[in-house]
């Protein structure tokens, strides 16, 4: 039997934008079309936390075993953060 993939995860961000020194956490908003979600930092969970300024990935795995994934960049800004 082909099971169609399932949806994309949706990716939010917190804080936005990131700051230098603060590490900005990754959440999926659609976990509940997942069985796991496993992220490109090697964690498996519905949200990690972004360390650096790079691309992001986290792929969902549905029970049939059929994944989708969707990815965020993370850009480290000046320092004016502490203005916000």
């Amino acid at each position: 039997m082909v099971h169609p993939n399932p949806v994309a995860p949706i990716i939010t961000t917190n804080p936005t934008p990131a700051c230098p020194d603060v590490p900005v956490q990754l959440t999926v908003t659609n976990p509940g079309a997942f069985n796991h979600v496993t992220w490109s930092t090697g964690d498996v969970s519905t949200s990690t936390f972004a360390s650096s300024s790079v691309t992001y990935y986290a792929v969902g795995t549905d029970a049939n075993g059929c994944s989708s994934f969707n990815s965020t960049t993370v850009f480290e800004l000046p320092d004016f953060c502490s203005f916000m």
